[in-house]
């Protein structure tokens, strides 16, 4: 009878080939992952394969978080998202090091003071990235105009979520042009003017707009033009309008 071989002094990495270890560690959720990348050098190469990270956002939950962006495995990573309270500095550094992720798609820094950030690096990070998040964030007049002055020349970004900021300072025509140069907006909760909006909707209309859909606050004290909204309504996919906290559009009436 012939006798079992002695497995106990084998190495697992010595039966199975790297190309099997691979396709096991894609089937891995990240949390698991973070575990075999401590298992031993041969495991952690293969764990910090860039690939193994694309999957799902990348969500910054400490300060100590901001160094893990060093890291190799994190070099292709296609969504951040920031959950922790940073300090002027470490914001600045968290944008600074956005700008060298060449496959990042998309930024979520809403509901963080963001009024401290050098305006152009600010307007460098949103008009490079395919989706932004930077709703009620505190932003400063001259960040504001900033960014809508960056985007209307030229940009990547196709989605911007900038509501519950004060956008009222922004030139109408600079901010329509913008606009009219990104797919989907929310606009909701802005203090637009009446100019602002109908300098947009007019713009957004027109020949060359990529904007397909668009949230917006209706003016409260001026009366937009209806044919203008009409051939918004026609002309955008989707058009929201809000006044307070109700939504309406197609079924309730401006006045």
């Amino acid at each position: 009878m012939n006798k079992m071989p002695d497995m106990s002094n084998v190495s697992i990495n010595s039966i199975i080939p790297v190309e099997i270890l691979q396709r096991i560690f894609c089937l891995l959720p990240r949390i698991d992952l973070r575990i075999v990348v401590l298992v031993c050098r041969m495991w952690r190469d293969i764990g910090e394969d860039a690939i193994l990270w694309t999957r799902g956002p990348i969500f910054l939950s400490s300060r100590d978080d901001l160094f893990k962006l060093d890291i190799r495995r994190l070099k292709y990573a296609q969504e951040i998202r920031v959950r922790c309270q940073l300090e002027s500095l470490e914001l600045e550094e968290l944008l600074r090091v956005v700008i060298g992720l060449p496959k990042l798609k998309i930024i979520g820094l809403n509901c963080y003071n963001l009024s401290s950030v050098d305006p152009d690096l600010l307007a460098m990070i949103v008009n490079s990235i395919d989706t932004v998040v930077i709703s009620d964030c505190n932003l400063t007049n001259q960040q504001v105009e900033t960014i809508f002055a960056t985007i209307s020349e030229d940009t990547k970004l196709k989605k911007l979520w900038i509501h519950h900021n004060n956008l009222s300072t922004v030139e109408p025509a600079v901010l329509a042009t913008a606009v009219s140069k990104i797919e989907v907006v929310n606009l909701m909760i802005t203090n637009l003017t009446g100019q602002q909006t109908t300098c947009l909707l007019t713009q957004a209309t027109g020949p060359g707009s990529k904007l397909q859909r668009l949230v917006l606050n209706s003016p409260k004290d001026e009366q937009l033009d209806e044919q203008i909204i009409k051939q918004a309504r026609d002309t955008i996919k989707e058009l929201d309008f809000y006044r307070g906290n109700m939504a309406y559009g197609e079924k309730l009436q401006l006045v």
